[in-house]
């Protein structure tokens, strides 16, 4: 299975061509989308369902596209000021979508720019509640912009991840001198990777 994250710079509907020859190009099976700024329904892909965050926002940050044949639950957790987030699990794993946001509550009056701190802390929390909630599975596949450099240890992000368990698989800068979009395996034998 391929599952892939891409940053889409704000606004699905009009690069739903490029996202299309993306996925294509690559056989992707799973695409999460940041900044797709949608509210409940997306463009069609053939052979691929559309998926959004399950939160009351009107408007979703983070959706993705996966293949019809692909079995899965999305699993809603019940918290609020969460880092958006995708949970899904298949049968022998939970695939969770995030995007670390810079703007905490987009598009509403009560929209305000996060430091890293704030954006560190809320995505540990995400994490942390995904990971108590009953049914997700002991392998997790987590993916995503997480918008706090590895190469740096920006906020501890590597000491958080060892002491949780997670292997970060990204090792080629994804943003000038950074590493800001990241892909863990947790109990699971991932390769290396862009």
């Amino acid at each position: 299975m391929i599952v892939s994250s891409y940053n889409i710079g704000k606004g699905l509907w009009s690069k739903i061509g490029a996202i299309k020859n993306y996925i294509e190009a690559n056989k992707i099976d799973v695409l999460f989308l940041s900044e797709a700024e949608v509210e409940d329904s997306g463009p069609q892909i053939k052979g691929y369902r559309f998926i959004t965050e399950m939160d009351e926002k009107k408007v979703k940050r983070l959706a993705l596209y996966m293949r019809n044949e692909i079995c899965c639950t999305q699993v809603k957790i019940e918290a609020s000021g969460l880092t958006p987030h995708i949970v899904l699990n298949l049968a022998t794993i939970t695939i969770v979508g995030i995007y670390n946001e810079f703007t905490a509550d987009a598009y509403t009056m009560d929209s305000k720019k996060q430091s890293k701190k704030e954006m560190s802390l809320k995505f540990r929390e995400t994490v942390r509640l995904i990971e108590a909630t009953p049914t997700i599975s002991k392998k997790v596949l987590l993916i995503g912009d997480i918008n706090l450099n590895w190469i740096s240890n920006e906020e501890g992000i590597r000491s958080w991840a060892e002491e949780n368990g997670y292997d970060q698989k990204v090792v080629e800068r994804t943003r000038d001198k950074s590493i800001i979009d990241h892909i863990y395996g947790k109990n699971m034998n991932l390769p290396k990777g862009k």
